[in-house]
């Protein structure tokens, strides 16, 4: 994902944002930058999946560490996923509402992806788009975090390119129906790439200027 900046280069002044260095959160451009420094890690750990894929694939038989290596990956690459919305979602919402009233506010009005689809137009309405994208983030990354039932996933594996697998049970509560979720790794990364890029474009567009 390139949409924050090119893969392996530099970070150089030209990639921060004209954003307050004063607030009570903080100095904003850190924030960026540690934003933007997430997704180049993500990157390095998104190659070492593809990479493990397909050398796995060239061997005549597969072992267990090998098959939980690919699943970990996944969750690993799925946790910075939604952190990483987590935090534009957040720094998007200090800024708007800092633009609307010349102040910051107490509390961070939208907190997370969960927040930003409950609400309902959110910055604008210019991110809609996103929200299936940042839906299944949401879901999966949270499959991830509390399903004791996903570890029934480890045999599930894409056949030609990494592929999610997620087993959902609400609350881990039998009363509630399972759910299966099955994913194109690849199609998932290139619309995230797209949020972040969207994300990138709307704070320069919007506060860049305005603060």
């Amino acid at each position: 994902m390139e949409a924050l900046k090119e893969y392996r280069s530099n970070f150089n002044e030209d990639l921060f944002l004209k954003l307050p260095t004063e607030t009570p959160y903080g100095n904003l451009n850190v924030s960026w930058m540690e934003i933007v420094t997430r997704i180049e890690y993500l990157n390095d750990i998104i190659l070492t999946l593809y990479a493990h894929f397909y050398a796995v694939r060239q061997v005549s038989h597969t072992t267990l560490d090998r098959s939980y290596r690919e699943k970990f990956l996944i969750e690993h690459i799925f946790y910075f996923l939604r952190k990483t919305a987590d935090e534009l979602i957040q720094l998007i919402s200090i800024l708007s509402d800092f633009k609307q009233r010349k102040t910051f506010s107490q509390k961070i009005r939208l907190n997370s992806i969960d927040g930003f689809l409950k609400s309902k137009l959110s910055f604008n309405g210019e991110f809609e788009e996103f929200k299936e994208i940042l839906g299944a983030v949401n879901k999966i990354s949270n499959c991830f975090k509390h399903s004791f039932i996903n570890s029934q996933t480890l045999s599930r594996s894409g056949d030609e390119s990494p592929a999610v697998y997620a087993f959902t049970l609400h609350y881990n509560n039998l009363n509630n129906e399972p759910e299966f979720y099955e994913l194109d790794l690849g199609r998932m990364l290139v619309d995230f790439n797209g949020f972040l890029k969207h994300s990138k474009e709307y704070i320069k567009l919007n506060f860049e200027e305005a603060l």
